[in-house]
């Protein structure tokens, strides 16, 4: 990890994701100070830019290359809400809260939708979700490794006696 004369740390990775998108000219001038730009090699201001066209093909995207592609979304919508959550834990002014509070709910939607999406363009996915909803129910309801691990294996699955509890505990903290 490096530190500039104004304490930026840059980290390698940092670094390469900057090398690896591209910037608008001229932005940087505008972002950071003339006097820590002269001091910094060019690869070290660049910021980290997704091209929105660094994908594209001269051909339509198939069903899988699609849902490659949406979870990189998924992967940006989740980042945001983590970025807006962490915001929202480093203020107490109540309208920027209520506005974090309003786009964070949008990104959670955006994703369900995201993976919604996926499950209906991969459906090796959509199983593997079906599989974990039948894994969940057994491991929260006390069910064997070997019972969890049957599912999805052709014959294994969900015992019907096993329901799910009105409610999770942990039990009583009595004595």
């Amino acid at each position: 990890m490096q530190r500039t004369p104004s304490g930026i740390r840059l980290t390698a990775l940092a670094t390469e994701r900057m090398l690896a998108h591209a910037f608008q000219p001229g932005l940087m001038e505008t972002l950071l100070p003339a006097r820590l730009l002269e001091t910094l090699p060019v690869a070290e201001v660049l910021m980290p830019q997704t091209n929105p066209f660094h994908s594209l093909v001269p051909r339509k995207l198939t069903d899988s290359e699609l849902a490659r592609s949406i979870r990189l979304n998924i992967e940006a919508e989740l980042d945001a809400i983590n970025l807006y959550a962490a915001h929202l834990d480093a203020t107490d002014n109540e309208e920027a809260k209520a506005i974090l509070r309003h786009v964070m709910d949008e990104e959670r939607e955006h994703a369900a939708l995201f993976w919604q999406l996926i499950a209906r363009l991969d459906p090796e996915q959509a199983q593997h979700d079906r599989e974990a909803s039948q894994k969940y129910r057994l491991i929260t309801t006390g069910a064997s490794h070997e019972e969890v691990e049957a599912v999805g294996e052709g014959g294994g699955g969900v015992p019907a006696e096993v329901e799910l509890p009105k409610h999770l505990t942990v039990g009583s903290l009595r004595k």
